[in-house]
């Protein structure tokens, strides 16, 4: 009886642990990024990624001890692009109704 009391317990509290961790870390250094609000691209640029969200950005700098980088120094980044257009109108084959 009391093992199953134990399990049940530790299935409360181990969710628990796993929000108290801290998100995985990730710096990317780029070497130019347009980030789409300048006019031109930003020269040598750290990025800071936490989890799935952008901590910071930083022209130069260092990474932060204990973080994983990836160097994209000789390499242009940019925001990522979503393809959201569709054709409403055009149904499998195009040419079997004339168009």
């Amino acid at each position: 009886m009391r093992r199953p009391l134990v399990a049940f317990a530790l299935s409360l509290v181990m969710p628990v642990f796993a929000l108290c961790q801290a998100p995985h870390r990730v710096a990317i250094r780029a070497g130019r990024l347009i980030n789409g609000k300048s006019d031109k691209p930003l020269e040598n640029v750290l990025i800071v990624i936490e989890g799935d969200k952008i901590a910071s950005v930083v022209a130069g700098g260092s990474a932060p001890a204990g973080v994983d980088v990836i160097d994209l120094s000789k390499a242009t980044v940019l925001p990522g692009f979503i393809d959201t257009h569709t054709h409403v109108l055009l149904q499998g084959d195009n040419h079997s109704r004339g168009i």
